[in-house]
């Protein structure tokens, strides 16, 4: 996530992109009714007739109850991903979206791409209550993509910048902060309204930076951005940490959180000269690929 978090929910916009990070997922048919998935998470084998949620596995295992009417027996699911599971950077969204697209492949389910896009947001909605389907889109789609969920408005960018993202050290719920989030906005409606608004206006700001090039203006929107971010109360002192001290690095152009907040990452415009931050850090460069299906 560039921009837009929570606001999204509230019927704004955001940015989201695709990173050179993948995920890889093989289906293999098999002629009795056992699923068999395997990842770096664990392994989980099952009958199909009697698959129960697993929470490791739980956005798989609800893209294969969506499908259920199609698949008339069992199959091997390998889950192969490039970066580390402890780092959220839409890994549910990537997961759902190519475990989907490998059945609709498997059983010959014709979906264009927002059709697969609104059955994968159904399935995470299903699974965690609410999902803005941001991440999903980049997924999906590829490159950096403007995403309004209501009315529905995915529009990928053609443009490319290096991204560097800091892990923190630990996550908190995306739906717990949700419902922080809620909580604020109850507690101070007329304030809430009026951060949202200016989120979408940064937004709307960085889309048109973004198609001119205009990366150092990016960077200042999202160092702006952080700040409505920080004021409905989704930063904390690690968070706070990372980012001041990425900004002074030579070849950062900005910083923010990344994703719902209290936690999980930080995602900077750039690649730090040099950085002494005890944190893992990962060298990220926006992708134009989005999904790809191939038959082996």
């Amino acid at each position: 996530m560039l921009f837009g978090e929570h606001a999204v929910l509230r019927q704004k916009m955001a940015l989201v992109c695709s990173v050179n990070k993948y995920m890889q997922i093989t289906l293999t048919p098999r002629t009795d009714s056992i699923v068999d998935i395997s990842s770096q998470l664990g392994s989980l084998q099952a009958d199909l007739h009697s698959l129960k949620t697993e929470n490791a596995f739980r956005f798989v295992l609800q893209t294969i109850q969506h499908y259920r009417p199609a698949i008339d027996s069992g199959f091997n699911l390998s889950i192969q991903s490039e970066f580390p599971e402890n780092l959220g950077l839409g890994s549910s969204a990537a997961v759902t979206a190519a475990t989907a697209a490998a059945i609709c492949s498997w059983k010959g389910l014709k979906k264009n791409k927002k059709e697969l896009f609104c059955d994968c947001l159904g399935i995470i909605q299903t699974v965690q209550g609410k999902g803005s389907g941001a991440d999903l889109a980049a997924s999906i789609y590829g490159g950096i993509v403007a995403y309004q969920m209501n009315p529905l408005h995915i529009t990928p960018l053609q443009k490319r910048y290096p991204l560097t993202a800091i892990y923190a050290g630990y996550k908190t719920s995306t739906v717990k902060v949700i419902q922080q989030v809620d909580r604020f906005e109850k507690k101070f409606p007329k304030l809430s309204k009026r951060i949202f608004e200016d989120m979408n206006i940064c937004t709307m700001l960085a889309t048109d930076a973004i198609e001119k090039e205009e990366w150092e203006k990016v960077g200042k929107l999202m160092n702006i951005h952080q700040g409505f971010l920080d004021a409905i109360g989704v930063n904390d002192e690690t968070l706070s940490h990372i980012i001041y001290a990425i900004r002074r690095s030579e070849g950062i152009l900005g910083a923010k959180i990344s994703g719902s907040g209290l936690g999980d990452c930080v995602i900077a415009l750039g690649r730090p000269g040099k950085s002494t931050l005890p944190f893992q850090t990962i060298s990220l460069k926006t992708s134009s690929q989005g999904l790809v299906v191939e038959k082996i």
